[in-house]
């Protein structure tokens, strides 16, 4: 992912990130805070659940099936915005 993260850069390309469920774990996939922080993605967009995992490194999140209300996720989407510069969008709702 970082590889492709590189080459987008060196190609002027906006990065998009769509987590699809992607919760923290202890092992697999780098930390979230590592992987927006090097990626610095143009654009995240999921669902409530999959930002409010981004934003707070939260371990609960069941992917398409949000555990989270959109209103739930509006916080921690300005947090993501303003901590890495990402647009934010609710991929439901569609505010950033």
């Amino acid at each position: 992912m970082f590889k492709a993260g590189e080459a987008a850069r060196r190609h002027a390309r906006p990065i998009i990130l769509d987590p699809v469920g992607q919760a923290p774990r202890h092992s697999g996939p780098p930390p979230r805070g590592k992987l927006l922080a090097e990626l610095a993605p143009a654009i995240v967009r999921g669902n409530a659940s999959e930002i409010r995992a981004l934003a707070y490194d939260e371990r609960s999140t069941r992917g398409v099936d949000s555990a989270h209300q959109a209103e739930d996720a509006a916080k921690a989407a300005d947090e993501l915005s303003t901590r890495y510069g990402s647009v934010v969008v609710d991929e439901r709702r569609g505010w950033t």
